[in-house]
């Protein structure tokens, strides 16, 4: 009935030990695995958003680029035009001064001033190409800095997910400690349920002069063999534990008062052995 109770008891704690061991690692996953979900929802937000804010800085700035490009083209026409006008018609008034005053100096002058209105049309036309390259400027800027976003999103994401990995490892080694310390404890509850068995088969291997054994091994424990003195004195003292004590007088007690239970005082290891058993 012991032995079955000791069984029942040893199941219940093996059961209740499963069962914690079970829950602490069901809520350890659970944890990690909603972490790693809500760090890997965070970092794909984060992501979309600067790819989002990368493109619409980039599509503003292509536009912005576009427009001054267009702005710059249609003002450099006009003005051209305006100046070929101006040109044409001081050519025409300067052509007109000279026939009317038959003078080659005054033609001179109106090639001059036609002259100097070329000039200012190749001017105009080369500042707008400036414009023009300072807006081409302007957006390769802003696709570089679409770029550089780009690439810090992904390197943030990099980031989060390592830290999940690191805290995933150190999760399966919290578990790995916990589950130890239970594995201990239940080893120590079996040693302790056993302690009082191998006692017992350790004394009945010295009472039997077998080698004893420990822990499920077997020790070998070299003694001598006793003297011929020795063997007669444990002789004679398990005899006198087994048949009789001695009275005060020294003499041997052979009867004994009616009523009581009288046992024999065991003398030496063999006999107090022998008087454990009986």
């Amino acid at each position: 009935m012991q032995n079955a109770a000791l069984g029942s008891q040893a199941n219940q704690f093996n059961a209740a030990a499963f069962n914690q061991a079970a829950m602490a690692d069901a809520a350890a996953k659970d944890r990690m695995a909603q972490y790693n979900a809500s760090n890997i929802q965070q970092g794909q937000l984060q992501l979309a958003e600067a790819q989002n804010q990368a493109n619409q800085f980039g599509s503003a700035a292509f536009n912005q680029a576009s427009l001054a490009n267009a702005q710059a083209g249609n003002q450099m026409k006009q003005y051209n035009a305006s100046n070929i006008q101006q040109g044409q018609l001081q050519l025409a008034q300067a052509q007109n001064q000279a026939a009317q005053f038959n003078a080659g100096q005054n033609l001179a002058s109106a090639q001059n001033t036609a002259q100097y209105g070329q000039s200012a049309a190749n001017l105009n036309s080369q500042q707008g190409q400036f414009g023009a390259g300072l807006g081409l400027q302007g957006l390769q800027t802003a696709l570089t800095g679409a770029s550089t976003l780009g690439n810090l999103g992904n390197t943030q994401y990099n980031q989060n997910m390592g830290i999940n990995e690191m805290q995933n490892r150190l999760g399966a080694q919290q578990q790995q400690q916990v589950q130890t310390g239970l594995n201990n404890k239940y080893q120590d509850f079996i040693n302790a349920e056993n302690l009082p068995y191998k006692q017992l088969g350790f004394m009945s291997d010295i009472l039997r002069g077998a080698p004893t054994t420990n822990a499920g091994s077997t020790m070998y424990n070299y003694q001598a063999p006793p003297s011929l003195l020795s063997q007669i004195g444990g002789a004679g003292a398990a005899a006198i534990g087994a048949f009789g004590v001695k009275s005060a007088k020294g003499g041997m007690v052979g009867r004994y008062a009616k009523g009581g239970l009288v046992r024999s005082r065991p003398q030496g290891l063999v006999a107090l052995a022998i008087h454990s058993m009986a």
